[in-house]
């Protein structure tokens, strides 16, 4: 079994997910990939529609500081080293 190559898509928010890039990542599940989307979602008790594609509740706020930056893209690295 040949192994699926993993993409990663990151939104800030549910909505630019939805409206603009959840068909692109429905159409790479379906030619083989394993994607995973990280944005914040508007409503944690509604789980937004997903067909094939890992999505992960990230909380993302708009920031200029680097330090936080460095903290999101560390998070972001330690699970995805996790999910290997």
């Amino acid at each position: 079994m040949q192994k699926k190559t993993k993409i990663c898509i990151v939104y800030s928010v549910e909505f630019g997910y939805e409206k603009f890039v959840s068909y692109v990542a429905e159409q790479l599940v379906l030619e083989n990939y394993d994607v995973t989307a990280l944005f914040k979602w508007n409503d944690i008790e509604n789980v937004p529609i997903h067909n094939g594609v890992k999505l992960k509740n990230f909380n993302f706020k708009r920031s200029s500081s680097l330090i936080s930056l460095f903290l999101k893209n560390l998070k972001i690295f330690f699970y995805f080293k996790k999910e290997k």
